[in-house]
């Protein structure tokens, strides 16, 4: 019963960090969609100042990416930072009991396997272990998987910034905050941990694995 009570109050508090998650990562998504459109239509418009005059490449400048714009993702991107300070901080230790759950569930499964397989009631025993093994592994990956991906779409982020860099022909205003908004995704950038001991990510998946 206490077993049972423990894996169902861990779930929802799981499920409360993956929907913050999933809301920080929609977030990054939306600063991406307005880097990435500003980039092809930058480019495109690159491209018409090449087949027209290689002049107007320098001397041109798109007006349509302003100082404040690139301000206004840089704070949002801050608030989305301290978001996930915050969740490391209030969740850490939810991933430690998870993580260790999850390791000890394995370790009765294999050594139910191993010595009583071939015991009275071992079946209904193994099976209990068993779950309770792919219970906590299911949430384990999906913790790894989730917070990977929102780490994945800051990584975009900063793809986006240096595409920006290289390729709009923006003002030197502009350019210089685009600058400021590459060394603040480098410096702040998002990390989520179980009380810092390790991050919780694909390749720490893969090492459980």
């Amino acid at each position: 019963t206490i077993l049972i009570f423990y894996g169902f109050l861990t779930s929802l508090v799981i499920i409360g960090f993956l929907t913050l998650v999933i809301a920080l990562k929609q977030r990054l998504q939306a600063i991406n969609r307005i880097l990435f459109s500003q980039y092809s239509q930058d480019l495109k418009s690159t491209e018409k100042l090449i087949s027209v005059n290689t002049r107007s490449i320098v001397s041109g400048e798109l007006a349509s990416f302003s100082v404040i714009d690139i301000r206004k993702l840089r704070k949002v991107h801050d608030k989305l930072h301290s978001i996930s300070l915050d969740l490391t901080s209030s969740y850490g230790l939810v991933f430690l009991a998870v993580f260790c759950w999850n390791f000890f569930s394995c370790i009765i499964v294999f050594y139910m396997l191993i010595f009583h397989s071939r015991t009275q009631n071992a079946g209904k025993s193994m099976l209990n272990a068993l779950f309770e093994c792919v219970f906590s592994s299911s949430f384990t990956a999906m913790l790894a998987i989730f917070c990977h991906l929102t780490l994945d779409e800051e990584k975009t982020t900063s793809i986006h910034v240096q595409k920006l860099l290289l390729y709009s022909n923006l003002s030197t205003d502009t350019q210089e905050e685009l600058r400021k908004l590459k060394s603040q995704l480098k410096c702040l950038n998002m990390n989520f941990s179980a009380c810092w001991f390790f991050s919780v990510n694909l390749p720490f998946l893969a090492t459980l694995l």
